[in-house]
């Protein structure tokens, strides 16, 4: 199953400021309450202290962001995703939108850092990390930040959250434990949770069904004819049908796990794609948590 006050600064000019400060500084290093400058003359002390800083949307990459959130404590209000220039790099540039130069903003006042810190300074970032290069957010007169009329590419119909471990509520119904973080977005309604090497797809459906066992027929008719590995169990009224598939892709991923729950006439579609076959135990952990919620 796979089926979750701006101004525009001149693209070349400010393209190849980035990359002269992303020459300079190289990834984030060091103590995170001072940065060395495009320079690396002097260090800037961060508004959030080393104690301060946590794991909100970790392994994102690098991202470039401006002194005025960084240092001192803006609001985002302006971000911009481009073609990222490193393997590392995001491709997420983040302003505060009153800037002194608006089309060759000054390198000294520009920095390289983790996504997770600007996550940090301004949590407003975090719903729109999964959108693709070309996306372009401004904050309103509301406060708010939103899509702009300068993206050039479709909107994704994707909600990035913060990301997540240990207990974790799908919906008013499913919960399911999760060993360690995992970053978590919410795309064409399934909740899509990723760590590197292992993501889920999970879907829930068929509340307000009353006959069970034509819920069960109907999720035994969907199932795939190449199915492999198929067990079926029932434990304390909580029905299971897993099975995997092989999936042709030009990755390096294994076989997908798939698991169906029913509890009456609720049901989740759960999928679990891996690239190592010592993941499975995990996914099938996972999958074998997901149970409903008892209040």
């Amino acid at each position: 199953m796979r089926p979750f006050r701006a101004y525009r600064p001149a693209p070349v000019a400010v393209g190849q400021i980035m990359l002269a400060v992303l020459t300079a500084c190289g990834q984030e290093t060091g103590s995170p309450d001072a940065h060395a400058d495009a320079a690396g003359a002097t260090r800037k002390p961060f508004r959030i202290q080393r104690e301060q800083i946590r794991p909100v949307v970790e392994n994102r990459g690098s991202c470039f962001a401006s002194d005025l959130i960084i240092v001192g404590g803006a609001r985002v209000g302006r971000m911009y995703r481009v073609v990222a220039l490193t393997p590392s790099d995001s491709g997420w540039r983040f302003l505060a939108g009153d800037e002194p130069q608006a089309t060759s903003p000054d390198p000294r006042q520009l920095g390289t850092y983790d996504v997770n810190t600007v996550a940090n300074v301004d949590l407003d970032i975090v719903k729109f990390l999964d959108q693709p290069a070309g996306s372009v957010y401004v904050r309103d007169a509301s406060g708010n930040l939103v899509r702009s009329s300068e993206s050039s590419v479709e909107v994704r119909n994707v909600l990035t959250l913060p990301d997540i471990e240990g207990e974790v509520n799908f919906d008013d119904l499913w919960t399911l434990h999760l060993p360690g973080r995992f970053q978590r977005r919410i795309e064409d309604e399934s909740l899509v949770l990723h760590r590197p090497g292992l993501t889920f797809w999970m879907l829930s459906w068929g509340r307000g069904h009353d006959d069970v066992q034509a819920i069960r027929s109907l999720i035994k008719d969907h199932e795939r004819p190449e199915a492999f590995d198929v067990r079926e169990e029932e434990v304390e009224g909580l029905w299971r049908l897993s099975y995997r598939v092989h999936e042709a892709a030009p990755d390096q991923r294994r076989s997908s796990l798939t698991v169906v729950i029913q509890e009456g006439s609720a049901v989740i579609n759960c999928s679990a794609y891996f690239d190592d076959e010592s993941d499975l135990a995990t996914a099938f952990a996972v999958l074998r948590s997901v149970r409903v919620r008892r209040t």
